[in-house]
Parts: structure tokens; C-alpha cells; sequence
């Protein structure tokens, strides 16, 4: 985090040119003010936990804003005020480190049983059961009948594409 707070000076009054100047630039009028939609604004940063004495000047002339506490200087000026905030605590959020990578495991080694023919209740020949189905009726093709269709009619349509 960083030891300067940001904060933004506003101007919401028309003008044509709005300067900011104080003791965070001592007093050096060097920071001019972007003019938007609502105003003018820029964003100054300031050490935190500061106390910010400032003025505007607006089209030449230093004056102070009304919506922002004053108080005097040592010599009688008038000036804004702003107390910059103290600075929040860092939060210590524990990185993210990945699981350390673990070594591959052995492949698992599948043996093919070892059958002793003497042994061994299982008859060497084997075979597999398959259900019998009774087959389909057939029908031979010459017992059919011809059935008597008419014959489409079809016209003959002349087409641009075709030549006669």
C-alpha cells in the first residue's frame, strides 16, 4: 500500500480555468483542475494522517470553497482544510502455493493367470451360449401379384434454361 492517500479537490462552480494549491505543493499553484460534466476536479495525493491547508484560485482570484471546513493561518489567511485519513492495516493474506508435485506412482502390473491343466476344474473348450431365435417367416418374391398403377402424368413445363 502506498504511504500518500489520494483525494479529490472539487470545483462545482462555473469557470473557465481552477487551480489547486497548498501545502502539499507549497503553495506553488501547480496543479489545475480537469474540467467535467459536474465541475472541475483533480486528484491530489497526500501523505497520510496530514493536515492539508488549500485555496482555490478561480479565473485568477484565490478563494476557498464554502462546502469545505476553513481555518486560519498563523498570518489570519483563510483556508480549506483536509485532514487526510490514517492509514488502514494491511490484511496478511496467505499466497496461494500449489500442492508440491508428487512422483508418479508405479503402473499396476496385470498378470495373466497361470492355469494348471491338471489342476484346473474349467473344461478347455468352451462354448459360448447363444439363444436360438426362430427365424423370420420368408416370403418369396415371385409369389407377389404385380399391382396395375396408372402411370404419372407428367407435365412438360418450358424453362428458360433449356434448349429445344
Amino acid at each position: 500500500m502506498s504511504d500518500l492517500h489520494e483525494v479529490v479537490f472539487r470545483w462545482p462552480y462555473n469557470a473557465n480555468e481552477v487551480i489547486v494549491t497548498g501545502t502539499f505543493d507549497q503553495w506553488s499553484s501547480s496543479v489545475r483542475l480537469n474540467k467535467g460534466p459536474s465541475g472541475f476536479a483533480a486528484t491530489i495525493r497526500v501523505p497520510w494522517e496530514e493536515t492539508v491547508l488549500y485555496k482555490f484560485i478561480v479565473d485568477g482570484k484565490w478563494t476557498t470553497i464554502d462546502q469545505a471546513p476553513t481555518e486560519a493561518d498563523w498570518r489570519g489567511n483563510v483556508n480549506n482544510i483536509y485532514h487526510a485519513p490514517t492509514k488502514p492495516q494491511e490484511i496478511d493474506t496467505p499466497r496461494y502455493e500449489p500442492p508440491a508435485a508428487q512422483e508418479p506412482e508405479e503402473p499396476v502390473k496385470h498378470e495373466t493367470p497361470v492355469v494348471d491343466k491338471e489342476t484346473s476344474p474349467v473344461d478347455e473348450k468352451v462354448t459360448p451360449s447363444v439363444p436360438k431365435v426362430d427365424p423370420a417367416p420368408v416370403v418369396p418374391v415371385n409369389d407377389t401379384k404385380p399391382v396395375d398403377t396408372p402411370p404419372a402424368k407428367v407435365r412438360s413445363l418450358p424453362c428458360c434454361c433449356w434448349t429445344y
